[in-house]
């Protein structure tokens, strides 16, 4: 079977969905260019063909990319509680560039959460997907002798 579909990709997220097998064209959304597909990161073209057989099983997907950029605050609260650790560490992150975080308690504090406007995570070492401006605080409780 031979046949033409479509996968497109959302405004805000790299969430693309396949319309119809047998082949398609990639439609990239508001701030998205096709940079590439999951099985060849050479190929740019936003068309692909293939011919299904009767065990078709195949997991391909479109490289999407934004030329927006957005920036990443990230600080302890109180400063004195610990340290948090960002990487990598830049003025600028793409849309949905994944960054990495760590928060290390000082001695006598205990980490509590990471927290912002948009997201939150209580683990100590978590990412982010950046997708706006964002000020992320590591939260940490003092530890209180008995």
């Amino acid at each position: 079977m031979q046949g033409f579909g479509g996968i497109f990709c959302t405004k805000d997220w790299n969430v693309c969905r396949l319309a119809l097998s047998g082949g398609f064209r990639c439609t990239f959304g508001w701030r998205w260019r096709g940079v590439g597909w999951s099985d060849d990161m050479a190929n740019t073209n936003p068309v692909r063909r293939f011919v299904m057989t009767e065990n078709f099983d195949w997991d391909i997907y479109p490289v999407c990319e934004s030329d927006e950029t957005y920036t990443l605050e990230v600080y302890a609260d109180p400063e004195e509680g610990g340290t948090v650790t960002v990487s990598p560490l830049k003025e600028e992150y793409h849309m949905d560039e994944r960054v990495d975080l760590v928060a290390t308690p000082a001695d006598g504090w205990r980490f509590a959460g990471w927290h912002s406007r948009y997201w939150q995570d209580s683990s100590r070492e978590t990412s982010v997907d950046i997708y706006r401006d964002m000020t992320i605080e590591a939260r940490f409780v003092e530890i209180k002798g008995d």
